[in-house]
């Protein structure tokens, strides 16, 4: 049972990758979370190995083979660090997009917080600068602060329970339901006979592996044995 639930988490982080540009249509929270749990362990490990990197050159003797051997190393990493962050950042950022629309929300609604913690690191800096060297604009850098991070944490957790929210069941203006699930959550479409009209309901010019996606969901929530997805599966493969 815990393979198939990696598989299932695997299946929706390749998806993700494979929209990593597009900010048109919808996602489902499956998708949304599943990309960012399986985003977590390589972004954390590519910038620890970079950071750690970076210190060990600081450490080793000056002019030493370490020295050298460790800066191009930190290079390396630094390197590899960079382009896997701006992968998951542009592939996030598209994804949260369409999670947006799949509730009905536009997209650009994710700048908001995004442009507020700006802000507000900016007026730490500022804060911390007017501690540092005692000048007497503290009290205009903590308001500063103030008036963006409190708008920032009360859009992040907005932005957050939109990211939560279960799929719109009917068609809005940024598309069509993007999979069978979303229907399937909804306590109203749990009838034995509209599972089994489902079943054979696919779009079968989808691309294929959005289709195995759909079919392990219709697994784990029971509508297709496992028998009839591996089936299905190889048929697709």
């Amino acid at each position: 049972m815990n393979t198939i639930l990696r598989l299932t988490g695997r299946e929706y982080y390749a998806l993700a990758f494979l929209k990593y540009a597009k900010f048109s249509g919808r996602s489902t929270r499956s998708e949304y979370w599943y990309f960012v749990l399986f985003s977590l362990l390589p972004l954390f490990a590519i910038n620890f190995l970079t950071f750690f990197a970076e210190y060990l050159e600081e450490s080793a003797p000056q002019n030493s083979h370490a020295e050298i051997v460790f800066l191009v190393t930190s290079l390396i990493l630094f390197f590899v660090s960079t382009i896997v962050n701006i992968g998951t950042f542009i592939t996030l950022t598209a994804l949260v997009s369409r999670r947006l629309h799949d509730v009905g929300y536009s997209g650009w609604w994710q700048i908001i917080p995004n442009m507020l913690v700006i802000l507000a690191e900016i007026s730490c800096y500022l804060l911390y600068s007017s501690l540092k060297h005692g000048s007497p604009s503290f009290s205009l850098s903590f308001v500063l602060l103030l008036f963006t991070a409190i708008p920032f944490l009360v859009s992040f957790v907005w932005i957050l329970v939109l990211l939560c929210t279960a799929s719109d069941l009917e068609t809005n203006r940024f598309g069509e339901v993007p999979s069978m699930i979303a229907v399937f959550e909804n306590e109203n479409f749990q009838s034995a006979s509209f599972q089994r009209q489902a079943k054979n309901s696919f779009d079968l010019t989808s691309d294929n592996l959005e289709l195995i996606v759909q079919l392990s969901e219709l697994r784990d929530k029971g509508i297709l044995t496992e028998a009839e997805f591996q089936q299905k599966k190889s048929e697709l493969l």
